[in-house]
């Protein structure tokens, strides 16, 4: 029984407004990072006429995660007891 207890606290203090917000700001940080790393890459290839596949393949990814945790925020609100019916 504690320890159900102990995972529930673990969770709610994972997904906790903090924990959140830092994980969104890590995340956003290593996205400018990879785009700063590889734009010098892509704008050498534009010269040759060849994407970079690095910057694209990269690029998707960090966009897919964005969405993926947009909708599991959303979820997350949506069964949140605070936000009441009309």
């Amino acid at each position: 029984m504690s320890s159900a207890n102990t995972k529930l606290h673990h969770l709610k203090t994972m997904f906790s407004t903090q924990g959140i917000v830092w994980a969104i700001l890590s995340w956003s940080l290593l996205a400018l990072l990879q785009f700063m790393v590889f734009s010098s890459i892509m704008s050498y290839s534009l010269l040759l006429r060849k994407p970079a596949e690095c910057n694209v393949i990269g690029t998707y990814i960090f966009e897919a995660i964005a969405y993926l945790a947009a909708g599991v925020l959303c979820l997350r609100n949506w069964r949140s007891p605070q936000i009441q019916e009309w």
